[in-house]
């Protein structure tokens, strides 16, 4: 039997401690392969970005069928209230034997929303594992609320251009997420993470989603300007979609979601 999973007040507690959570959700067996076959068409499309593909949505729009779906906005509007748009999707691929790392970062440093709030989805279409390059994360780095000083590294070896020093920020550990495939992590946007190579023979694939209160706006000139600055992706041209509630700030411009078939029927959960 099928069933509705919500998130408990002991969820929102090691959220807020901790700045993640992996609630005890998992996605459908049918959907995850319907979601398995459109990450590969995509990555196909564009097969230069095997490890990081940050617009997943262009190649992909079903993937806004699963951002939509009634059960996984249920889970998101717990830390983010109500009124939610997503303005990002995309894959880490991490492929066998050669998927690259992805450095440690916050989030926050990209993205060009004011004030800074997301909450990311990490939806994992394969086991991750601490041998295959699971997400590493410093636990309670997100609390001071701050963006601390990143440095522009070479990305050729790497998903991502921006690098920070946990360790001499005085954060004493970092801590593997293991999850199996199916699985996913809710976490804050100023939490520092990253992960390592992949040089096991099974893949990791990940599907992000990034949920922004629409109480922030969207800026697309400072989007120009972070790409100009700091050689980030330029999110400046990103639709804005409204997933659920209205637009708070009256600055966002919203687009409105693809219908979702699946949302009426608990059709993610098995």
């Amino acid at each position: 039997m099928i069933t509705t999973y919500m998130i408990t007040a002991a969820d929102k507690e090691h959220f807020h401690k901790n700045g993640w959570v992996v609630p005890q959700w998992r996605l459908s067996t049918d959907r995850w392969r319907q979601l398995q076959t459109l990450v590969e068409k995509a990555l196909q499309t564009r097969p230069e970005k095997r490890d990081y593909l940050p617009d997943l949505q262009q190649f992909a729009p079903g993937i806004l069928s699963f951002a939509g779906a009634k059960d996984v906005l249920d889970l998101v509007e717990a830390f983010t209230g109500p009124d939610i748009a997503v303005w990002g999707t995309g894959v880490f691929g991490k492929p066998a034997h050669d998927g690259v790392a992805t450095p440690w970062h916050q989030d926050g440093q990209y993205w060009p929303m004011r004030p800074l709030a997301t909450t990311s989805v990490w939806l994992a279409l394969d086991d991750a594992t601490i041998d295959n390059g699971c997400m590493r994360v410093i636990s309670e780095s997100h609390r001071p609320r701050k963006l601390y000083e990143h440095r522009t590294v070479d990305a050729t070896a790497l998903t991502l251009n921006q690098e920070l020093d946990w360790r001499a920020l005085g954060f004493a550990k970092e801590e593997p997420i293991e999850i199996e495939s199916g699985q996913m992590i809710l976490f804050d946007l100023y939490l520092i993470h990253g992960s390592h190579s992949n040089d096991t023979a099974k893949q990791r694939r990940a599907i992000t989603v990034r949920y922004m209160p629409t109480t922030s706006h969207f800026d697309r000139e400072l989007a120009v300007r972070q790409h100009r600055e700091m050689g980030v992706p330029d999110f400046s041209k990103r639709n804005l979609y409204r997933m659920r509630g209205i637009d708070r700030c009256g600055r966002n411009q919203l687009v409105e979601r693809p219908a979702c078939p699946y949302a009426a029927r608990q059709y993610w959960l098995r």
